[in-house]
C-alpha cells in the first residue's frame, strides 16, 4: 500500500490555491486597487456607545512596475500551461478572470 499518492494530491491542491492567491495579489498590484478607510468616533450617551463620527476615506493604490513586470513574466508560462489544462479547469480560470474584471469595474 502506498499512502504517498494521497498527500501528494493534498500538497498539489494547497499549492494550486496559494498559487492562484498569490497570482491574484499581483495582478490586483500591477492594475492597481482602491481602498475604503472607516474611522468612526462613538460617544456614550445613556450609557450606549453611539457613533457621533464617520469619515470614509477612499485610498487610490497606483499601478506597481515590479508586480507589472511579475504578471508579464508569469504570462509566458501560463500561456504554456494553458495548453496542457482540461476543459474544466479552463472554465473555472474563465469565470474567476469574469469576476476579477466584475470586481475591478465596481472598484472604478
Amino acid at each position: 500500500m502506498i499512502k504517498k499518492d494521497k498527500t501528494v494530491k493534498r500538497t498539489n491542491k494547497v499549492e494550486k490555491i496559494q498559487s492562484d492567491d498569490i497570482k491574484d495579489a499581483i495582478m490586483k498590484k500591477a492594475l492597481g486597487y482602491q481602498v475604503q478607510e472607516v474611522t468612526e468616533e462613538y460617544t456614550m450617551v445613556e450609557n450606549e456607545l453611539v457613533v457621533t463620527k464617520k469619515k470614509i476615506n477612499t485610498k487610490l493604490c497606483p499601478p506597481d512596475l515590479e508586480a507589472i513586470q511579475l504578471a508579464l513574466q508569469d504570462k509566458t508560462s501560463v500561456e504554456d500551461n494553458l495548453a496542457s489544462l482540461t476543459d474544466e479547469e479552463l472554465i473555472e480560470r474563465e469565470e474567476k478572470l469574469i469576476t476579477l474584471l466584475k470586481n475591478i469595474k465596481k472598484e472604478t
